[in-house]
């Protein structure tokens, strides 16, 4: 989201059949490069690096070519994250399962983008999302650690703060988040009694 910012996610696991996510962000115009690390539980894992291009494009996950949604589904809140810098219209189809997950995220992603800016159609099974300037303002995860953390990666390229209300539950998928955050340089407040850290 960041023109040519560069992260390095260590230890990833590299199986083909949950790399979608990946596959959207090299169409949409990122550079990835992987550095195979071997096995781990019987399953291919490495270092993943993404730089951003000077713009990302729009994706369309309703393309006959496009990746399967289940090789990215638990990764739809981060893409819809970077649909919402990118160029055009991103669209996500075949996604119903996400109003089941902790909170119905299609209807959570869609009513906070709307909160900090974004145009979004939201339809029974999936987004659009009209990419360019995020505003900012107040979200609510509603409880959902993979919305709470979506919005906050969103904060960094955003025109003012993102404020997150429900963001508690972070710590149940990655209790390091916020250090790690800021280890990449974004400015992160929390509260004291967030239990975020």
């Amino acid at each position: 989201m960041i023109p040519g910012a560069s992260v390095t996610a260590l230890g990833v696991s590299l199986n083909p059949t949950r790399t979608g996510a990946i596959v959207v962000l090299e169409a949409m115009g990122a550079r990835v490069s992987f550095e195979p690390q071997g096995t781990e539980a019987g399953e291919p894992i490495g270092n993943v690096t993404v730089t951003g291009d000077d713009r990302l494009d729009a994706f369309d996950l309703t393309r006959p070519d496009a990746p399967r949604l289940p090789t990215l589904i638990d990764e739809v809140p981060a893409l819809a994250m970077a649909a919402a810098r990118a160029r055009g219209i991103s669209r996500i189809c075949g996604a119903a399962e996400l109003r089941v997950k902790e909170t119905d995220r299609l209807a959570s992603l869609a009513a906070n983008l709307r909160r900090v800016g974004v145009e979004v159609e939201e339809s029974p099974d999936g987004l659009a999302i009209r990419g360019g300037s995020v505003r900012g303002g107040e979200v609510d995860a509603g409880g959902d650690h993979r919305i709470a953390m979506a919005f906050a990666v969103l904060g960094v390229a955003a025109e003012s703060p993102i404020t997150i209300r429900g963001a508690r539950e972070i710590v149940t998928s990655y209790p390091g988040f916020v250090a790690a955050l800021r280890e990449l340089g974004a400015q992160v407040e929390v509260p004291e009694d967030a239990l975020l850290r």
